[in-house]
């Protein structure tokens, strides 16, 4: 029972597939071109088969989950859905068994933007929105 998800279009239960998904990078956004982080409840659609297929993904109880069944089964594809996308705008509602090990949002971008920086793989979220503007120096001013 544990693998299954409540379907409330046809009243019955659709199974949930675990994925080897890692939360810190569970979810592909093609804005950055990179993978974000998932957080509890997020629900979100990724694309496959150059964008003719969607598979919807969860996190819950720790875990990413594949999802597609129960998501085509609630009519959730036939509205637009944004696939791979920078910020999740469906959420589940679920019951968290195996915390996150984050306090917030916030404490895991701190994360993801570390782990981007100490792999050099991608620039962190700040780099990313400031561009080259480097920190100007003061003068001092000469006393005479």
């Amino acid at each position: 029972m544990q693998n299954y998800l409540h379907c409330n279009a046809c009243d019955g239960k659709h199974r949930r597939y675990s994925t080897d998904r890692f939360i810190l990078t569970a979810r592909f956004c093609s804005r950055c071109g990179t993978r974000h982080a998932a957080k509890e409840g997020d629900l979100w659609a990724e694309s496959s088969f150059l964008g003719y297929k969607l598979h919807f993904y969860a996190c819950m109880e720790g875990e990413v989950f594949d999802v597609t069944e129960w998501a085509a089964c609630q009519g959730i594809g036939s509205y637009h859905v944004e696939p791979d996308p920078h910020t999740v705008h469906l959420k589940l509602k679920t019951r968290q068994t195996h915390p996150s090990g984050f306090n917030s949002r916030s404490e895991e971008k701190d994360f993801e933007n570390f782990m981007r920086a100490f792999f050099g793989q991608f620039p962190s979220e700040e780099e990313r929105f400031q561009g080259t503007n480097k920190p100007r120096k003061r003068r001092r001013k000469k006393k005479h």
